[in-house]
């Protein structure tokens, strides 16, 4: 089973916890760390409890199959997708996705990364692709 991580602004929360929820119904995919289901301190935390969460957060974006980036982006987006990123190089075959239903695109130097794939528009043809992806890799 592949796995993915969805990474937004804490505004766009549902919008995660939507896409996930999509993706998780193929079977194929699992979402490596939820952090849209935690309401116990990632933002209010005390130094140390968010210092874990940054921890598993960083672990998940650089284990994860998928990455997906879901615009509008937070500066902790940023990080993982630096993350991600860096995992790539170790792990050529992940895939990485920035996605943005309303193409207001933000050029961002790192967004621009050869294996940053961009997506617009319609999000259940974004969850197709990662689905057929998915099921490519899992025969």
């Amino acid at each position: 089973m592949k796995t993915f991580y969805v990474a937004t602004s804490y505004e766009n929360a549902e919008i995660a916890k939507k896409l996930s929820q999509e993706l998780e119904k193929s079977g194929v995919l699992q979402n490596i760390y939820k952090w849209f289901e935690i309401d116990d301190g990632v933002q209010t935390g005390d130094y140390e409890q968010r210092g874990e969460y940054a921890r598993i957060e960083i672990d998940a974006t650089f284990n994860c199959d998928i990455f997906i980036m879901i615009a509008a982006t937070s500066r902790g987006c940023h990080v993982e997708l630096g993350s991600a990123l860096a995992s790539f190089h170790q792990n050529p075959k992940k895939q990485i996705f920035y996605y943005d239903e309303e193409q207001q695109v933000s050029i961002q130097t790192f967004y621009c990364h050869k294996s940053v794939k961009h997506r617009y528009g319609d999000m259940g043809i974004l969850i197709n692709e990662i689905v057929g992806l998915a099921h490519e890799r899992n025969p």
